[in-house]
């Protein structure tokens, strides 16, 4: 009994971020943590979006699962897969391929965006918070209003798949993912491999 209440009080203080896009089951790929990296740094702060592809009242678009900022001077940084709290957004996105495939594998794309402090984003106590949005023509929307991006400066991509007999799910509260694995990667960075399910490479865009 002591060990059934000390597992339950485990998930309630740290459970498993999940991501329900509107489907009548969750699909578990919250926890999920990918590392991005670029060649060098920037002139400015870069907004990085995980997405995957899907549809929007048949138009093309792309579901947000994952952000960060990177800072002109930063090379790498961790993303967590997960839905935030605009998950319960009501837009009806359509995602490509079958639940059983999406669970196997995510065709996931990082895109950056140069940040400025003109650029009109949605936030949440003062962070950037795109997550639950979707990136249709240049906005991110939430079904009614609409964010505009610069021009994308950089991309990249990969199959994400999640192995249960080598890889971990992140646990804890998603707002505080970021200041949780500096923390763990400067005390203890052998500890953070086994939730590394994929490392992307940012290629930057032609003129930009």
């Amino acid at each position: 009994m002591p060990l059934a209440i000390l597992a339950l009080l485990i998930l309630l203080l740290f459970p498993l971020s999940r991501v329900d896009f509107r489907q009548k089951r969750s699909i578990p790929w919250g926890g999920q943590v990918v590392l991005v990296s670029r060649d060098e740094g920037a002139n400015v702060s870069w907004l990085l979006l995980a997405t995957l592809c899907g549809t929007v009242d048949d138009l093309p678009a792309q579901l947000v699962i994952g952000a960060t900022t990177f800072s002109p001077d930063k090379r790498s940084g961790a993303i967590l897969l997960g839905g935030g709290n605009r998950s319960e957004s009501r837009i009806e996105f359509l995602l490509e391929g079958s639940y059983q495939q999406l669970l196997e594998e995510l065709h996931l794309s990082i895109t950056a965006f140069p940040l400025s402090p003109g650029t009109d984003l949605p936030r949440q106590s003062g962070s950037p918070h795109p997550i639950g949005l979707t990136l249709i023509d240049g906005f991110l929307s939430d079904g009614e209003k609409q964010w505009p991006l610069p021009d994308a400066v950089a991309r990249g991509s990969a199959a994400v798949r999640y192995d249960r007999s080598q890889h971990k799910l992140w646990r804890g509260i998603p707002e505080d993912f970021e200041q949780r694995w500096q923390e763990m990667s400067e005390e203890h960075p052998g500890l953070l491999i086994p939730y590394i399910e994929e490392r992307i490479a940012l290629t930057t865009i032609a003129g930009r």
